[in-house]
């Protein structure tokens, strides 16, 4: 073999051109890799392939048509590439080759529908690093080996990028790649050619920036990564290898990976862990037929790709999931996740503004002036996380709280707009809403693990605050100005500086770590518009502006078939907006400001007392306890009484049984009448109310063989959901012997606390009769008259996992329906 004479070379002259990369032998950039390769040009054994001079001479002349590519690119700002890139990865063996044709194949089959829709025609190709026209000098740098071959198959993920943005046709929007950069970083990584002992190269130790995907490289939409059992993959090598096919006959990897039995495991780890790059990673069991690892992968494929090029239509109705996909891809930073699951990932830092009057205080005087407007005050802020409703954001805590209104309650609102930007030119994003913000209390926080930023930002924050707090204050120590001071010392060239204790300020702020001092704010949007691209950028199908209102529910019931995968938004595209547009769903947004009543109903012991008391705490919001538990005399009540309402068992003195009735319903009005006095603000917790109170007196009225008529009830329930937002938790117990269970719990001596509130003749037959008679189901006269949103809960298991599962289960039903609080009038 001509390999032996490689070890006659010497990397060490090579070695000070990369002193400065993490990892000998990987160049994370095109400049390092090319001089290498240049500085190396008379190494070539240009006589061990036939035409080797001529050959030499076309590689280094591609190089530099590259760089000169790269250089435009840089001065461009942006690389501009309109094409889906998927990149397949693997060891040798695992079907990376037949994956990506069988792929370009299914792929291609599957858009020819598109054409007979008269869409635009879109085709998919297959290619590779090393690209084809390496295909003559790859043997000449294999068997050189070492640093220059690292090199040589760093530079062929930038002839690969260089050939898709110039030489690829415009009708093809998919590439499919067999091997590309994390290939190079991953083989790099878990093989060193200097270590003698590479099984103690530990993968999970090393720095995650090692993993960081090349700033000056095209970024994949999509990597695959497919994993193999290592006897399955050396099966495959051999019956290759019998067939004479395969890789460079200088390609000394199947050897490595058949000695080093780890060698695999660390390129696999190694490629999980790369970073600020693919827009998404997906792993494929590489062990399954052809046919199945290719039906994975489209499961795959298809909603990333249809994301990526059909945004508007796959994000229809789901604007906030779309910009929470751009936050996610675009430079690779990735939100929190929102599933209560409390891993954090990289904030998208400083770049989200939000807007809004610091004081809710602006009104028209009898002759039409307005008193007490103040300017809206724009902020940066810290975006955490998005979700299907609603944006969240860090925030210090002085910031929003208002002159005249305790806004540390959670159920103020107030009216904001917010805008965010991604990208770069020509294909720039801008996302705008308006809508309105409630703070998120410390007990919500908690339960859906929102952590602070990290340390450093959280301490900046802190600093600003504190910073802003002293400029002006009348304290002699504080500089006037805030956190810029004017540098005077010469007046010709005046110089912004920052305040000369702010460092001092932030530090004391990261050691004190005072995290009541920031707090995450929620926005509730109730209308998003999205501006992609420039109208100076000539690309085709741009500028495009997408927009959405809020409208009306299609269904309130969470359980509905037609409700999933759907939100209540109206979309349509603009670029101009006119006065004739400014119609129907698109008018002006005028709304009136409600509080919210928050009901849980269910049936004796559901545990709506024990969730509304949590719930109430957790929202900062009031708690009204059900009536029947505050007006009943405890020291009356008798076995079987709540059959006469007041639990005494005797009718009152008049032998008029209806009055119990009659008395919680008019305390109930009242209650509602008494919340409605402050609509703007007010929100609360209601444990039965209307909705429950008719369930107990059709209980009564059944037993004792008089006419049920709920009309009253219905009644109160439309005229209060003209000044608050009504929404219905139902708690479901699975049988009546959950009931019974829950009332002995905890029994010693005596009655249980449950059984006192509620004392039974007969347990297990009067539980069955409250089960049957108390439960609620969507079709209840109650709720179609009325149309309130409602969520069905399982509550029959006890313990803190199935309290918290349930809590968080209302708090997502109820951020579904924040938006709610402002009626559209107009």
């Amino acid at each position: 073999m001509i390999r032996e004479n490689a070890d006659a070379y010497d990397d060490s002259c090579y070695k000070h051109c990369i002193s400065s990369c993490r990892i000998p032998g990987l160049c994370n950039n095109f400049s390092t890799a090319a001089t290498l390769l240049r500085i190396a040009r008379d190494e070539l054994r240009v006589d061990l392939i036939a035409d080797g001079s001529q050959i030499v001479e076309e590689f280094y002349s591609l190089l530099q048509n590259i760089e000169s590519y790269m250089v435009e690119a840089a001065a461009g700002g942006v690389k501009v590439c309109d094409k889906f890139i998927v990149e397949i990865e693997g060891l040798d063996g695992s079907g990376k080759t037949t994956l990506c044709q069988s792929l370009t194949d299914a792929i291609n089959e599957m858009l020819q529908g598109r054409e007979k829709l008269n869409k635009p025609k879109v085709r998919v190709m297959a290619t590779k690093t090393p690209s084809r026209c390496l295909k003559k000098i790859r043997p000449l740098w294999d068997h050189r080996g070492g640093i220059l071959a690292r090199a040589f198959y760093m530079i062929s993920n930038y002839v690969l990028e260089y050939e898709i943005c110039t030489q690829i046709s415009d009708d093809v929007k998919v590439i499919i790649i067999d091997r590309w950069y994390a290939s190079t970083l991953a083989y790099t990584v878990a093989y060193n050619d200097d270590n003698k002992n590479n099984d103690e190269i530990n993968i999970t130790s090393l720095s995650e920036q090692i993993f960081e995907w090349p700033r000056d490289l095209l970024i994949p939409d999509l990597l695959l990564i497919l994993n193999i059992d290592p006897v399955v993959r050396r099966q495959r090598v051999e019956r290759r290898k019998a067939e004479g096919s395969g890789a460079s006959q200088f390609n000394p990897w199947d050897d490595r990976l058949s000695q080093d039995l780890q060698l695999g495991s660390r390129i696999l780890q190694a490629l999980s862990r790369i970073t600020k790059g693919p827009k998404r990673v997906a792993d494929l069991d590489a062990n399954a037929s052809m046919q199945g690892v290719l039906r994975e992968t489209l499961g795959i494929f298809i909603p990333a790709y249809e994301k990526y090029a059909y945004p508007q239509e796959y994000f229809r109705d789901k604007p906030l999931d779309w910009w929470k996909y751009e936050c996610s891809v675009e430079g690779g930073f990735g939100l929190c996740e929102d599933d209560g699951s409390g891993k954090q990932c990289r904030h998208v830092q400083r770049n989200f503004q939000i807007a809004y009057h610091h004081d809710n205080n602006d009104h028209a005087t009898a002759e039409g002036v307005r008193k007490n407007s103040t300017v809206p005050v724009l902020k940066t802020v810290v975006l955490d996380r998005i979700n299907s409703e609603c944006i969240y954001y860090w925030t210090p805590s002085s910031s929003i709280l208002s002159r005249q209104e305790n806004f540390s309650s959670s159920s103020f609102l107030r009216m904001a707009s917010c805008l965010w930007t991604t990208g770069d030119y020509p294909t720039k994003q801008q996302w705008r809403a308006e809508g309105f913000i409630t703070r998120v209390t410390s007990y919500e926080q908690e339960l859906f693990r929102y952590d602070p930023p990290l340390a450093s930002l959280f301490a900046h924050i802190r600093g600003s605050a504190i910073a802003a707090e002293n400029s002006g204050d009348g304290d002699d120590d504080a500089t006037d100005g805030g956190i810029i001071e004017q540098n005077t010392a010469n007046s010709n060239l005046p110089r912004p500086t920052r305040q000369k204790d702010y460092n001092n300020i932030v530090e004391k702020s990261r050691q004190e770590a005072d995290e009541s001092s920031i707090c995450v704010v929620r926005f509730v949007p109730l209308r998003v518009e999205v501006f992609r691209g420039s109208p100076s950028s000539r690309m085709t199908g741009y500028p495009q502006q997408w927009e959405w209102v809020r409208t009306k529910d299609r269904s309130t019931r969470e359980n509905d078939d037609e409700r999933q995968g759907q939100q209540n938004w109206d979309m349509r595209s603009t670029l101009q907006s006119t006065t004739s547009a400014m119609t129907g769903p698109f008018a002006p947004l005028i709304y009136n400001q409600l509080g919210i009543t928050l009901v849980l109903t269910g049936c004796h012991a559901s545990g709506k007392t024990t969730i509304g008391k949590a719930l109430a705490k957790i929202l900062g919001w009031t708690f009204e306890p059900e009536l029947g538990e505050i007006l009943r005399q405890n020291d009356m009540l008798q076995p079987g009484g709540h059959m006469y309402g007041d639990g005494s068992g005797l009718s009152d003195q008049n032998g008029n049984k209806d009055l119990w009735d009659d008395r919680i319903f008019l305390e109930e009005v009242h209650r509602d009448l008494e919340s409605s006095k402050n609509i703007s603000s007010h929100c609360r917790v209601v444990e039965t109310w209307h909705v429950g109170n008719a369930k107990w007196y059709a209980l009564r009225q059944k037993a004792n063989g008089a006419d049920i008529d709920i009309e009253r009830y219905k009644t109160a329930v439309i005229n209060h959901q003209a000044a608050s937002v009504v929404l219905l938790v139902n708690l479901n117990l699975p049988s009546s012997s959950v009931m019974l269970d829950r009332r002995k719990a905890g029994q010693e001596d005596g009655l249980t606390s449950v059984q006192k509130r509620l004392p039974l003749k007969d347990e297990e037959k009067e539980c069955e009769e409250l089960y049957q008679a108390l439960q609620l189901d969507c079709s209840d006269e109650m709720l179609t008259s009325s149309n309130i949103p409602m969520i069905q809960i399982e509550n029959g298991d006890d313990g803190p996992e199935a309290m918290e599962r349930t809590l968080k289960s209302i708090l997502l039903f109820l951020q579904r329906n924040y938006h709610r609080r402002l009626d559209r009038v107009q």
